[in-house]
């Protein structure tokens, strides 16, 4: 390989240039930065203004068989369904002598009508006592009726 003065000038400015830029893994691979002093990520304002943020196993544990009604997006349909089960990972994880990372990890059961079916996705709920809020839902079937599952995990 010849390396010519032009050469060497080019690349020595590329070089320098790259060096200046902000190549981080973290803003590469999740789009976001490290928080100052947290430790973790900076979490959204979206996510912070929304209810869901702020709730955790006690909040929904009274209401096991009450109603939550979901909205669609398409055409604003509505059904509503019955909360069945709230479910502690974290118990779980301490059952087993497993090793747990601060937190609280805990799923929501909900049951529907059979008519009622919506595809995975994120949906506007409804609850009398809770208000309105946003859950990431997954469809399945327990016991020959449609359930939606949903997980909150609030890291440690």
């Amino acid at each position: 390989m010849n390396l010519t003065r032009r050469n060497f000038l080019r690349a020595g400015t590329v070089s320098a240039l790259l060096a200046g830029l902000n190549l981080s893994p973290a803003r590469r691979v999740f789009g976001q930065t490290k928080s100052r002093g947290g430790g973790g990520f900076a979490i959204p304002y979206e996510a912070k203004i929304d209810p869901a943020f702020y709730f955790t196993r006690e909040t929904f544990a009274p209401y096991v068989g009450s109603s939550f009604r979901l909205t669609t997006r398409a055409k604003g349909a509505a059904f509503d369904m019955t909360l069945v089960s709230v479910f502690d990972f974290q118990a779980q994880a301490r059952a087993r002598k497993s090793k747990t990372h601060g937190g609280e990890c805990f799923s929501l059961t909900f049951r529907a009508g059979e008519r009622d079916t919506v595809s995975q996705g994120t949906y506007k709920f409804s609850h009398a006592a809770l208000g309105r809020f946003s859950l990431f839902v997954v469809p399945g079937k327990a016991d020959g009726a449609t359930t939606y599952e949903a997980v909150i995990n609030h890291l440690g």
